[in-house]
């Protein structure tokens, strides 16, 4: 008689991929397989078991499943750190912008709003006085004279206007040539 051969199995063998495809992940894996997964180098990897992020588990043993979720945590948790400044941090800032400032003013780089808003003022009033007394200083012919005034005043007029506009938008932070646009635009 042959020898009875044992009968066909109905199931497919098993295979040793999960439902999702995936293969099925190691509770342990080495100190490099590690690093690998975690995308750091070995000595990295050291240096984060020191810090106590991540966890080994006997002789370049580490559990994967729970060090991936500590190095999840502790990369979001440097990233949210690194974008909010600390309370300190957001001091020291604002001291060495002051020192900043400070300097700049002693350097003359920057002054004051109202000393300069005070140069201004006397800069336009020296230019009006000295437009007012041209008529007189060009010609001793009153019909002239007369006729240059009039010329004078009006542009006497336009430049107080427009120092006038300047002030206020130097006032209001804005830039000086911003009021000269404003006339361009009318």
């Amino acid at each position: 008689m042959a020898p009875r051969s044992k009968p066909a199995s109905k199931k497919p063998p098993r295979s040793k991929r999960t439902a999702a495809g995936n293969s099925k992940m190691p509770d342990m894996v080495g100190s490099a397989e590690m690093a690998k997964c975690l995308g750091v180098t070995t000595r990295r990897l050291g240096q984060l078991v020191s810090e106590g992020v991540l966890r080994k588990e006997g002789r370049g043993k580490f559990p994967l499943a729970f060090n991936v979720k500590a190095f999840i945590d502790f990369k979001v948790q440097s990233e949210v750190s690194g974008l909010a400044p600390s309370s300190a941090d957001k001091l020291a800032q604002t001291r060495e912008q002051a020192l900043l400032r400070k300097m700049a003013r002693e350097d003359r780089e920057i002054i004051a709003m109202e000393e300069a808003m005070e140069a201004l003022e006397d800069v336009t009033g020296e230019f009006l006085t000295t437009m007012s007394t041209l008529p007189a200083q060009i010609t001793r012919d009153l019909e002239e004279r007369s006729r240059i005034e009039k010329i004078c005043d009006g542009e006497r007029k336009r430049l107080a206007k427009s120092f006038v506009k300047t002030t206020q938008a130097l006032q209001q932070g804005r830039r000086a040539s911003s009021a000269q646009t404003e006339d361009d635009a009318r």
